[in-house]
């Protein structure tokens, strides 16, 4: 089978969750398929260029696109992605084509797709199709009930590229030089409302329908995409996998103290305030160690609001060290303040035998039963959260059941057989014009959902 992956972003450049999921999968269908790999490199020196080369075995092309914002209300749709796309689809002729983001890419790429009768699916990783800024969270880090065209042109307005008022010079000078923003900053709120009612929603509705099945990794973010208007019969739960020898033999390390991680991103909806906040309230000998790459200014930042000389801020935990770290690891903390989908780290805690504590927000709280495989604090609240951690600080058989009662994580290989059922499916289905061609899809639908 010749198949086709699309992502925004891949490794060794891109390092997020989504990107690691997709390699992974890639390199495991590489054993016995012809996999390929279409992603950009947001990279200035290198706008607008197309490079054909192989990482971990796996062929790709990648177009080096610089990453464009709101700013350029129409942004999200390239021209020059989609001719080099359909360049790449008649070159490589897949049998099939697996979406796993189209950021920074093109919300053009599935219609290409169809126009090619090649059969799609999208692996649903965040709520991108229904948020524009991707979280469903506001610049206030609120939680959003949804898309609204007014709504979200207000969210966007930090990301608009809008003058500010002030201006400089004689005083007939500074009227016109704030008349002229004024204008000019009208334009671009229109021209943005314009993009978010009308031309997003169109591509998107395009989208909807040209994708033969969505894949949700999270029941939560699946019946969000069915509430928003993606037809239950195209979405399917299937959980991610993971290389269970990743974490093989692992062995503890003990320490009289609890230790305690966060391994992530390091940004806003993370929720690191909350946890810094949380932990400055717990005493030594306790410790935290927060992991992820940073900027400097960032590091500055949160240095600024640690009183606890127990919180250390360490650097991005490379996969080939999550081992050495997590036997050092006693409770992982996940405090997003944003709904998560499923994310990773939470699986490979679970194979490395380490309890989690979460917000008890949309995927995560969906990964842990609260009591029995970790604990859920009310999101965004660092007195629930340190609650928590003091439970466990007090009460060490807590940690002990808790680590008893972690579920078991699917193994890649596993989730690489569904993915494959559900491929063939969507082929054959593509092929077949007999009436039984969405009830044998919705039968390979099921049975791969009753894997979970």
């Amino acid at each position: 089978m010749k198949i086709l992956q699309v992502i925004h972003y891949f490794p060794p450049t891109g390092l997020g969750g989504s990107e690691l999921h997709t390699c992974q999968l890639s390199q495991e269908l590489l054993k016995a398929h012809d996999v390929r790999v279409f992603f950009t490199i947001p990279d200035k020196a290198a706008d607008k260029t197309v490079e054909q080369g192989c990482h971990n075995g796996i062929p790709y092309w990648a177009l080096g696109k610089n990453y464009s914002n709101f700013n350029q209300p129409f942004h999200e749709r390239s021209r020059w992605v989609e001719q080099e796309f359909d360049k790449a689809v008649r070159e490589f002729k897949p049998d099939i084509i697996h979406f796993q983001h189209l950021v920074n890419l093109s919300l053009g790429l599935p219609r290409i797709a169809k126009a090619h009768s090649i059969a799609c699916c999208f692996t649903l990783h965040d709520f991108w199709l229904l948020c524009p800024r991707t979280f469903l969270l506001n610049q206030m880090m609120q939680l959003c009930p949804g898309y609204d065209a007014q709504r979200c042109s207000d969210c966007l307005s930090d990301r608009t590229g809008l003058y500010a008022a002030d201006s400089r010079g004689p005083l007939p000078l500074r009227l016109f030089k704030q008349t002229a923003k004024k204008v000019i900053n009208f334009a671009k709120k229109k021209l943005l409302y314009f993009s978010l009612a009308s031309w997003r929603p169109f591509f998107i509705k395009k989208i909807v329908k040209d994708i033969d099945l969505f894949i949700a990794p999270s029941r939560f973010l699946m019946e969000k995409y069915i509430h928003a208007g993606v037809p239950a019969e195209k979405i399917v739960f299937c959980r991610h996998g993971f290389d269970s020898g990743m974490f093989s033999n692992i062995k503890k390390t003990s320490s009289t103290a609890l230790r305690f991680a966060f391994i992530g991103g390091i940004r806003p909806h993370k929720g690191i305030d909350t946890l810094i906040a949380a932990f400055n309230r717990i005493p030594p000998p306790h410790e935290l160690k927060i992991y992820g790459a940073i900027h400097p200014a960032t590091r500055r930042d949160l240095q600024k609001k640690i009183t606890n000389p127990r919180i250390y801020i360490m650097e991005e935990l490379k996969k080939e060290n999550k081992k050495a770290a997590f036997a050092d690891i006693d409770v992982l903390i996940l405090p997003s303040v944003c709904y998560e989908n499923c994310p990773l780290v939470i699986g490979e805690a679970f194979m490395a035998k380490t309890p989690v504590i979460v917000s008890d927000l949309g995927g995560m709280a969906e990964l842990v039963d609260n009591g029995l495989s970790g604990l859920t604090f009310t999101a965004g609240d660092s007195s629930s959260l340190a609650e928590k951690i003091t439970l466990l600080i007090n009460d060490r058989s807590l940690r002990e059941r808790l680590t008893r009662h972690l579920p078991l994580v699917k193994d890649i290989t596993v989730y690489t057989d569904e993915i494959l059922k559900l491929y063939g499916s969507l082929i054959e289905s593509g092929r077949s014009q007999s009436p039984g061609r969405r009830h044998r899809l919705s039968q390979a639908l099921h049975r791969t959902e009753t894997l979970q």
